[in-house]
Order: C-alpha cells, then sequence, then structure tokens
C-alpha cells in the first residue's frame, strides 16, 4: 500500500486530531487559550483543596504526551493563521507599493469612440431621458416648488383649496400678526 492510496496521510502531525477524553480535550484548549494552568484545571470541574494541589494534578495533566501534542498543536495552529495572514496582508501592501497610479486612471485619448459608454453624446441623452422619465427638473415640479412667485391671496387661496380636498378646517387670516390693543 503506498502513500497515495491511505485516507489519511501517515504524516499526520501529533495532537492534530481531538483527545479522546473530553476533560483533556477541553483543559487541552484552554491552555492553548493561554489560561494558566489552575484556573483551565478548576474549569473542568476539579476544585482541589488549595492551589498547590490544583498545579500538581495541572501539571501531571498536562505532562501526559497526548495532552502535550494537543495543546502544541493548536496553539501552533493559531501562530499559523497570524503568519498566514501577514504573508496576505505583506503581498497586498506590495502590490500596491509597486503599482503604477497611472494604470488606475484613463485618458481621453484611451476611450473606444466605438463604445456608447464612453461617448460623452451618448450619456447626455440618457440623462435627459433619466430626467425626464423621474420628472426631475421637469416643468411640474417648477410649479409645484415655486411658491414663492405666489401672492399672499393666491398662497392662502391654494392652501385652503388643499384643505379642503383633505378633509381640514382650518382658518388662514393675519389675526396673529396685529399688535394688541392697549388700555388709554
Amino acid at each position: 500500500m503506498s502513500e497515495k492510496d491511505v485516507l489519511v496521510p501517515l504524516g499526520i502531525s501529533p495532537g492534530s486530531k481531538p483527545l479522546k477524553h473530553s476533560k483533556w480535550e477541553r483543559y487541552a484548549r484552554y491552555r492553548a487559550q493561554a489560561l494558566p494552568r489552575i484556573v483551565a484545571f478548576r474549569k473542568l470541574g476539579n476544585y482541589a483543596a488549595n492551589d498547590k494541589i490544583a498545579h500538581n494534578n495541572a501539571s501531571r495533566l498536562e505532562n501526559k504526551p497526548s495532552v502535550k501534542d494537543r495543546i502544541n498543536y493548536l496553539t501552533k495552529q493559531a501562530e499559523e493563521r497570524i503568519a498566514e495572514k501577514r504573508a496576505r496582508i505583506e503581498k497586498r501592501l506590495w502590490s500596491i507599493h509597486e503599482a503604477n497610479i497611472q494604470d488606475f486612471f484613463t485618458t481621453e485619448n484611451d476611450l473606444d469612440p466605438t463604445d456608447a459608454s464612453s461617448n460623452p453624446a451618448e450619456k447626455t441623452k440618457a440623462n435627459a431621458e433619466l430626467r425626464k422619465m423621474l420628472n426631475i427638473g421637469g416643468q411640474k415640479e417648477r410649479e409645484q416648488i415655486d411658491v414663492s412667485r405666489l401672492s399672499d391671496a393666491e398662497l392662502i387661496q391654494q392652501l385652503a383649496d388643499q384643505a379642503k380636498e383633505l378633509g381640514i378646517d382650518i382658518d388662514l387670516n393675519y389675526t396673529f400678526a396685529q399688535p394688541k390693543k392697549t388700555d388709554e
């Protein structure tokens, strides 16, 4: 049987498989997260009488070859991911550093005259059609927006008509603008 016929590579790294004892696996994961031995050991539910006993028991567990390999594998994996990310970031930064800024811009001479998207006249026509379709800048819009040209009486009449259409009773008069009468 050759190496190509094997489903799992023969040279698998020690610690790559989860530990059979769930408490040992959890302990290895806590230690890979850089928790102190005593804290990781107590998180498993092992509450020794004092810290020295907890430390000794945690040391005994951590000295088992399978647990030691698992901790090393889990911490190595995080370090490898960090190294891969750093390599990707550095590669991107170098490509940006080495790039020619002119590659990101085009000049009018670079435009293809047969391309409709690069033809300014076509763009202007498309813009005009779009504005007409959305009624931007049309006559109706100018009429609705420009109330500053109306006289006071026309404006009050227009507001009264709109209120009547909506079924709202309003009283539009200038009583608030009259000066108060003083007793003489």
